[in-house]
């Protein structure tokens, strides 16, 4: 497995109705680019609104600590 830097782009609503963009970053522990994403979007298959991925990065950890 290999860690992942995904940055997804979030449509918003404000309170007053006006739609924004935010970006969430993650850390993805996955086999490839496609697996990251698959992964994603299992996380991502409830939002009821627009979101894409704006970024995905393969970077190496040398160790998680909890």
């Amino acid at each position: 497995m290999a860690y992942w830097i995904a940055k997804v782009k979030i449509e918003e609503e404000t309170n007053r109705g006006a739609i924004r963009w935010t970006t969430e970053q993650f850390i993805v522990n996955a086999e490839n680019a496609t697996d990251a994403e698959v992964k994603l979007t299992e996380e991502y298959s409830s939002y009821p609104h627009e979101w894409y991925v704006d970024q995905l990065k393969q970077i190496k950890i040398v160790k998680v600590i909890e």
